[in-house]
């Protein structure tokens, strides 16, 4: 502990007058990027995506998300469906992904990575069937904004979701 006399005689403990100016250090940095978020962050828009079953596209300011199933048999396949969904949003990727299947170079950990401090993520599961929640009008409900009311099934063989980070 420190402690500093004043010109009144007072002894003050310095190490609360440290502790005081970091919390207000601290709050003013995290207001200032609480702001700057705020502000660089709309309200995220939700689309089909195509070439998906039951695909739908996320998008905000700092990335778009993509997901959906494919009743593809194979990776390959797979991935030529999320190639399609994703050409809309991203040419570059979408060139990527049929590159990777192309050369024969399917792996989850090989393709997903860092990307200039935004997380990129491709990743695929096989699953017994596609689904998704309606609303009571039969609309897939992320799409519509209602809440779902009843599961709509079809058939599917993988589960896939990308996040693309905007540049």
């Amino acid at each position: 502990m420190a402690w500093i006399t004043t010109k009144e005689g007072k002894h003050i403990n310095t190490d609360w007058f440290d502790q005081e100016r970091q919390i207000n250090v601290n709050k003013s940095e995290a207001d200032k990027r609480n702001s700057e978020d705020a502000k660089s962050n709309t309200k995220d828009k939700y689309e089909k995506a195509p070439g998906l079953i039951y695909g739908v596209a996320r998008i905000n300011n700092k990335f778009i998300d993509i997901d959906g199933y494919s009743n593809k048999s194979t990776e390959k396949g797979m991935l030529s469906d999320l190639a399609k969904a994703v050409e809309k949003y991203d040419k570059t990727e979408a060139d990527g992904i049929r590159d990777m299947v192309k050369f024969n170079e399917i792996s989850q950990s090989h393709y997903n990575k860092q990307d200039g401090g935004n997380q990129f993520i491709c990743e695929w599961e096989e699953v017994p069937s596609a689904s998704r929640y309606v609303d009571k009008n039969g609309k897939d409900s992320i799409l519509s904004g209602n809440d779902g009311v009843e599961i709509e099934s079809r058939d599917g063989k993988y589960y896939v979701h990308i996040r693309i980070p905007r540049r």
